[in-house]
């Protein structure tokens, strides 16, 4: 099989952005039908290591694996983008909980490692128009815009009869997303008996108040002004909110309803990832750095970086038993398959990721993505000459960054079509196959640019492609 001619061109732009996509956009080669949209996540980290670990052998270890996938919320840390070792107060036991990791949202992180930094932006709505049926003064099926910082919708003199007689309910349409509901009341008191509010999810939409814990606002004693606040998951487009209020017959009642877009991921158990700028994605490249913080006097040890296939993550990281698993450096280096890079943690660490098969290269709907099996980047260390450390310290700053391919319905990014055919992706696939994909970071350029660099001078066959990939990278680990 002969390559063509535009080969150095199409896969050397991805070979490129696989390998150091700080410097480089690119798209996977295909014969894909729709044009398609780039997108560059970065983020950094801390990483902790616990040097009074009581547990024997464990002071000073520390270890994280990176999905190239957005993340989501959920329980199980293998979904996450960032899976975090928490050793405060001691490296735990159980990797299979989410209790055993940093989050940030209850760590000394200051973004959400569970999910992409951007994820709000890349899979919520943007501003948009609520519509539905609301009974009030001025009619039936009333639309009004979301704006920044809420969208109000408003009636006399500011204020929204959101109900004027027993029974009847208002309800709010609104696109995939989260939100924020704010009902103001105005008048009257609601002290008479069987008065309420109640603000239902219709079809699986989640409704979590937030100032109030009852939803059922009955003889509460509530005044004007009194302000109730509820989250609002919106997860399908037939799914809406309710409210609904009752009085006796021939009462009323005014209030404001304000909806502003909101992001809680905390709050739900799930949150929904389809309704943003993402309509299908692919990661098309993901490398993460990890740099020693620790003076050299106390930074003896070693650190071990490797590309790990997702069925051995959940069968030798993701387990009870930390001890037997992959987050002790010493296994992570007798990984059977692609050699691992093991050095010295003063050196720290850089590795880049690749898919296995070409099932990975296929474009997902966001949600989708922690279903793929994508295989994982692992870091496992330990700190060994640590003599005066004691506690949590910092010991390492990770950069991560992730270059996402996407197809898209909106008009503000700039798209494109790919180049190039399945057979150039299949033989990238087969030039990275069992290579080393990790050095340490004093050597990643100089080895990443001889790399880039030979390729193109190979002959047309794909067998001198693939000897010529596979002799640079084996320079990797050493």
């Amino acid at each position: 099989m002969m390559l063509k001619q535009h080969y150095p061109d199409t896969v050397m732009e991805c070979v490129k952005n696989m390998m150091l996509p700080s410097d480089n956009y690119g798209r996977f080669p295909g014969n894909a039908h729709n044009v398609t949209a780039l997108m560059r996540s970065i983020r950094e980290f801390i990483v902790y290591a616990n040097f009074s670990d009581p547990q024997p052998g464990m002071a000073g270890r520390f270890s994280f694996v990176a999905s190239p996938g957005i993340g989501n919320n959920s329980q199980n840390p293998k979904d996450w983008q960032v899976s975090l070792i928490n050793s405060n107060p001691q490296f735990p036991d159980d990797l299979t909980s989410a209790t055993s990791y940093i989050t940030g949202a209850a760590g000394p992180v200051s973004s959400d490692l569970r999910m992409d930094r951007y994820v709000s932006a890349l899979t919520q709505p943007q501003l948009g128009v609520t519509t539905g049926n609301w009974y009030g003064a001025f009619g039936v099926a009333t639309s009004a815009p979301l704006s920044t910082p809420a969208g109000v919708i408003v009636g006399n003199s500011g204020l929204y009869p959101i109900i004027n007689n027993q029974g009847l309910i208002s309800t709010i349409s609104l696109p995939i997303g989260q939100y924020y509901i704010v009902l103001t009341f105005a008048a009257p008191n609601l002290t008479t008996p069987g008065s309420y509010y109640l603000v239902n999810g219709v079809n699986g939409a989640v409704v979590d108040p937030i100032a109030q814990q009852n939803w059922w606002l009955n003889n509460l004693g509530t005044t004007a002004g009194t302000i109730q606040i509820f989250a609002v998951t919106i997860y399908a487009a037939n799914q809406s909110i309710a409210i609904e209020s009752t009085y006796p017959a021939g009462a009323s009642s005014f209030g404001r309803v304000e909806i502003s877009p909101g992001f809680f991921p905390n709050r739900t158990p799930l949150i929904p990832l389809n309704g943003g700028l993402f309509s299908k994605v692919r990661t098309t490249g993901m490398t993460v750095l990890f740099s020693n913080m620790i003076a050299p006097n106390y930074c003896g040890g070693t650190v071990v970086a490797n590309l790990i296939e997702n069925v051995s993550l959940e069968s030798n990281y993701f387990i009870n038993g930390a001890q037997n698993s992959l987050a002790m450096w010493e296994a992570l280096s007798e990984v059977n398959g692609r050699p691992c890079y093991k050095g010295p943690v003063e050196d720290g660490a850089y590795a880049f990721w690749v898919p296995l098969d070409i099932t990975q290269t296929a474009f997902v709907r966001p949600d989708a993505m922690a279903t793929v099996g994508y295989p994982q980047l692992v870091f496992s260390g330990q700190y060994t000459n640590a003599a005066g450390l004691t506690g949590i310290q910092e010991v390492g700053r990770v950069q991560m960054i992730t270059s996402y391919e996407y197809e898209t319905v909106s008009n503000v990014p700039e798209t494109d079509y790919p180049e190039g055919s399945l057979d150039q992706l299949d033989l990238l696939l087969t030039v990275f196959d069992k290579s080393p994909v990790a050095c340490s970071n004093p050597t990643h350029k100089g080895l990443i640019g001889k790399f880039i660099k030979a390729l193109p001078k190979v002959v047309s066959d794909v067998n001198g492609v693939i000897q010529a990939g596979k002799g640079v990278l084996s320079t990797f680990g050493m």
